[in-house]
């Protein structure tokens, strides 16, 4: 099943996600608020837009707004820059909440050390500070797609299998976002502390469906069991004064 899941499709590529130079964003469609709901904007790259799935059944209490593209981390960008990504990324940072503050601001990203510079600084800007940030921490990932991992220790009966391909790197940046989140007094919800214990994390998000159709993407549903529970934290954010 999920070996054939189109990811990029199910997070609204060209339409609310960029995919690669050539992708296409359509603000209108994926910056535009109602006016009648509190506005969550969710803003990063692909690790921001696996999360649309989970989101999209708030629709009805909320309006979702997407600014999201591959390669790009949830940040501030030089205002100049050529960059289709960074471009994407500004035009929520810099224009959309400087307009219009959302309710709630969602910073997701594929945080890797080198790519997470800037956030700090991010963080203590009066504009994104005012648009209730909330900072989300790195999705478990695994040295090979998760499917294929839980088919082959089921195959081998070798359940340890998929424990021994998880990858330490979200591990280490998870420690390094929670120092960054309280320095600066941000929301942080820890995916880590979500989905692990210890170093065995959730693999499942229901009977047979993985929590990840790759290695480090959530499926529709591991997105869905995910975002239902971060909402609690999501919405006290937006209730908190700054």
């Amino acid at each position: 099943g999920l070996l054939n899941y189109d990811g990029d499709a199910a997070y609204r590529r060209d339409t609310c996600f960029k995919v690669g130079a050539r992708g296409h964003y359509d603000p209108r469609a994926c910056l535009t608020a109602s006016g009648k709901r509190p506005v969550i904007l969710v803003v990063g790259d692909s690790h921001a837009a696996d999360l649309w799935p989970g989101l999209a059944p708030y629709r009805d209490r909320f309006d979702i707004l997407q600014a999201t593209a591959t390669g790009c981390t949830a940040r501030l960008y030089p205002v100049d820059t050529t960059n289709g990504c960074e471009r994407i990324v500004n035009l929520a940072l810099r224009d959309y909440i400087r307009r219009s503050p959302p309710a709630a601001l969602i910073l997701s990203s594929r945080w890797i050390a080198r790519w997470s510079g800037g956030l700090e600084a991010t963080l203590r800007d009066p504009v994104v500070r005012a648009a209730h940030p909330v900072l989300i921490g790195p999705n478990p990932e695994y040295s090979t797609g998760l499917p294929r991992l839980l088919v082959d220790a089921s195959r081998r009966g070798d359940p340890a299998l998929v424990q021994r391909a998880l990858m330490p790197d979200p591990f280490v940046q998870d420690r390094a976002l929670r120092r960054i989140a309280a320095r600066t007094g941000t929301p942080y919800i820890s995916l880590v502390d979500l989905l692990c214990r210890k170093q065995v994390c959730t693999t499942f998000a229901g009977p047979a469906t993985p929590l990840l159709w790759d290695d480090h993407h959530f499926s529709g549903a591991g997105s869905r069991v995910v975002v239902e529970a971060m909402m609690p934290r999501i919405v006290a954010a937006m209730a908190t004064p700054r």
